[in-house]
């Protein structure tokens, strides 16, 4: 029996893509109060490495700011409805707490989420409950644009193109193929909601083909 070894491509950013989409959307934010919602939802997806739907608004589930929780030894997660209708609690790195403030000031709210807390996780501007993975996806593709526009004014016009076909679950992707290295495979399926380590293994620690290719690029054929 022959054993596929090929490739697997995962489809993900750049470290430069992603630092421009979080640069980008950060002045954003910074300018107009408005964009902070775009900013916690693009570090949701990638620091949290959720699945649009995740974040969603759904007939069985509606995600709220008291999914965040807090276990006896102070470390903080959050509680996630997801494929399959598989519940999961994914960790919450101290990175993203400052996220979690700012944009919990915009919205006027205080502190750690309080488990009784029931205000939408990413709210309408406009009407009461949560968005849906249309509006979203809308929001986070506004972002992918505004860092292709600053790329390409940049001198990064060859990078900035693939960013015209990223797609929101490219930012899960990212999140994951970064921290896969620095972090135990159990871990991450769990953090994943994957149901065994096998598919994380063949998604993304056999995805390092990017990094391989780039050590690889100079070897020469003479001898040093």
């Amino acid at each position: 029996m022959i054993k596929d070894a090929s490739v697997v491509e995962v489809k993900r950013l750049s470290s430069l893509q992603w630092d421009y989409i979080l640069e980008t959307t950060q002045k954003l934010a910074d300018s107009d109060e408005n964009h902070e919602r775009t900013l916690f939802i693009v570090a949701c997806l990638k620091t949290l490495y959720l699945r649009i739907s995740e974040l969603s608004e759904r007939p069985v589930w509606s995600p709220v700011m008291g999914h965040f929780w807090t276990d006896k030894d102070k470390n903080h997660w959050f509680k996630v409805f997801g494929k399959g209708n598989k519940q999961r609690d994914v960790s919450v790195p101290d990175s993203f707490l400052p996220y979690l403030e700012r944009y919990r000031n915009y919205r006027g709210l205080s502190g750690f989420p309080l488990s009784s807390e029931t205000d939408p996780l990413i709210n309408k501007l406009k009407g009461f409950g949560g968005m849906t993975s249309r509006q979203l996806r809308r929001i986070v593709q506004q972002a992918f644009d505004n860092a292709f526009e600053q790329m390409t004014n940049e001198g990064f016009s060859h990078e900035a193109q693939t960013l015209k076909e990223a797609t929101t679950h490219w930012l899960r992707h990212t999140g994951a193929s970064m921290d896969i290295s620095s972090r135990p495979l159990k871990h991450m399926a769990d953090e994943l909601g994957h149901a065994s380590m096998g598919t994380t293994d063949r998604v993304y620690v056999q995805s390092d083909h990017l990094e391989r290719a780039k050590s690889g690029k100079n070897r020469t054929i003479e001898s040093n």
